[in-house]
């Protein structure tokens, strides 16, 4: 249960921490957090269906929270991510781009992180922890916020940061240069200054395609005896800062794509996982900004579609006819039962469909095409319509 009570204690504390700063550098541009949090109104149905004022807001199981344009939203989701920290758990919020990632991971860093709260600490934020907790104490590792971002697209999402960054330092008055962005997007791979010194050194490891787990081993004489070696520098890498800060930061930040596609690394985990799986199991609140947008991008990744058969080329059975053609041909293509096994699923598959297009084509496929429709036509969806 999130009480906006505690929630304008959070925007109390932002709002004096940030006043503070004019004093103790480095400085944080105002938020005015009281004030946009006071022009925000949370309306939840009752029991009976109708909306009505509320002043707290129950996260359990799913949660929609739609509004207009600048409603407030993005201030709600911010002020909940420091919130979380304070209550003790760990937070996941899915953004749509990397410079909304990267702004986010440094708005909350540059203040939770600002060196006045060790002198200051009354100014701290007075929230009882959960019963629950799964953070006791509230300043730890280097990080309060972690982006997750896929690797080899570092030098993109470099090129961007510098774009962003600069032109945001510009209007606010403030140096470029500390932004935490640069902190997750350093290029410095540990053990590429170890191969300065080799007589066979190519030159610098562009960006995004470091080595870490991909390292040979030679024996003396020169010979290789061992392949996709993990780093041994791996834990104290600059280019791996991220996923050493994920286990201690109660914040995450990452986009849909970012989320289901970059894998822990083999130096934190000894099997394979996605943080996809890692977000289920280890944290208390997802928060999705533009849901529609990150729904498009799961239904992509995770149910994508394919044309089976058509005209033309490029459809999936066509393909795989003419695969099989040029396996028959070539008799050693077939060479044990599982692959002649295969070869005829194949033909049968697209002898049924043949059949199936005729039924759909023929003279009196009139009524059959209307009743079928154009959505998605599958066997339970046959049982449905011929059930109802």
């Amino acid at each position: 249960m999130v009480k906006f009570a505690e929630l304008r204690e959070i925007a109390r504390f932002l709002d004096e921490l940030e006043a503070v700063s004019k004093l103790h550098p480095p400085l944080i541009p105002l938020g005015h957090w009281r004030e946009r949090l006071d022009n925000i109104g949370l309306k939840i149905f009752s029991q009976r269906g109708h909306l009505k004022d509320s002043s707290e807001l129950l996260l359990e199981n799913t949660v929609h929270l739609p509004g207009t344009l600048s409603v407030g939203k993005s201030t709600l989701a911010f002020l909940l991510a420091v919130w979380s920290v304070y209550k003790g758990y760990r937070i996941t919020l899915i953004l749509n781009d990397v410079s909304s990632i990267l702004r986010f991971v440094n708005e909350i860093n540059q203040r939770l992180l600002h060196p006045v709260l060790r002198q200051k600490t009354h100014l701290f934020p007075m929230i009882e922890k959960a019963d629950y907790a799964r953070y006791q104490n509230t300043i730890r590792g280097s990080s309060f916020a972690v982006p997750i971002l896929g690797r080899s697209s570092k030098a993109k999402h470099i090129e961007q940061l510098y774009q962003d960054s600069y032109e945001e330092a510009k209007r606010k008055n403030v140096s470029h240069i500390n932004h935490y962005g640069w902190h997750y997007l350093n290029t410095a791979c540990a053990i590429e200054s170890h191969s300065l010194v080799s007589d066979d050194y190519a030159g610098p490891i562009p960006a995004g395609e470091f080595p870490c787990e991909k390292l040979g081993e030679a024996s003396s004489d020169g010979r290789q005896i061992a392949q996709d070696k993990l780093c041994p520098l791996v834990n104290i890498c600059p280019v791996h800062q991220s996923s050493r800060d994920i286990p201690t930061a109660p914040i995450w930040v990452c986009s849909p794509a970012s989320l289901v596609s970059s894998k822990i690394p083999s130096n934190l985990l000894p099997y394979k996982m996605s943080y996809y799986e890692l977000v289920y199991r280890a944290s208390d609140i997802v928060v999705i900004d533009e849901c529609d947008q990150a729904q498009s991008t799961f239904d992509d990744i995770f149910l994508p579609d394919s044309i089976l058969a058509g005209p033309g080329q490029g459809h999936l059975l066509n393909d795989l006819a003419q695969r099989v053609a040029h396996m028959r041909n070539d008799q050693r293509s077939l060479p044990d039962l599982a692959s002649r096994k295969w070869v005829r699923a194949v033909e049968i598959a697209n002898s049924v469909t043949d059949q199936i297009y005729d039924v759909l084509t023929g003279p009196s496929s009139g009524q059959i095409r209307k009743w079928i429709g154009e959505g998605v036509f599958w066997n339970m969806n046959l049982f449905s319509m011929i059930t109802w």
